[in-house]
């Protein structure tokens, strides 16, 4: 079992520890983004209501994509769609950087999940 002081160094309340993931995790993709990148948050869900979270206004384009139609609610996002049998509804080739935030852990099929992401990144990125 973990203990007590483990859990709170690196899970403590939000803003209380020194390693937020949240804020390190964004930091990380604002460091990758550049100004005229089309990033596509996949597993983008609802809105957070987090500022930390939304990198909209900061690059050229956000897409939000989900299984969950709620993601067409999702107003830090500039557009948006449903993903359907597992398949993202883009061209290949069509974003710059693809980060998913407590995504992963719900993936069925992982290899399927980054190949897809990988087709839908462009060559270098």
């Amino acid at each position: 079992m973990i203990s007590q002081k483990l859990f709170a160094r690196f899970y403590g309340h939000p803003g209380s520890s020194p390693y937020d993931g949240t804020q390190i995790f964004f930091r990380m993709i604002r460091h990758h983004a550049r100004a005229e990148a089309r990033v596509l948050n996949l597993g983008a869900g609802p809105a957070t209501n987090n500022p930390v979270c939304v990198i909209k206004g900061e690059v050229a384009k956000v897409i939000g994509a989900d299984i969950d139609p709620v993601v067409l609610t999702n107003d830090e996002l500039d557009d948006a769609a449903v993903i359907h049998n597992d398949r993202l509804p883009f061209d290949d080739e069509s974003f710059d950087l693809v980060f998913s935030d407590f995504v992963l852990e719900h993936v069925e099929r992982p290899t399927f999940f980054l190949a897809e992401i990988y087709r839908v990144l462009k060559p270098g990125c």
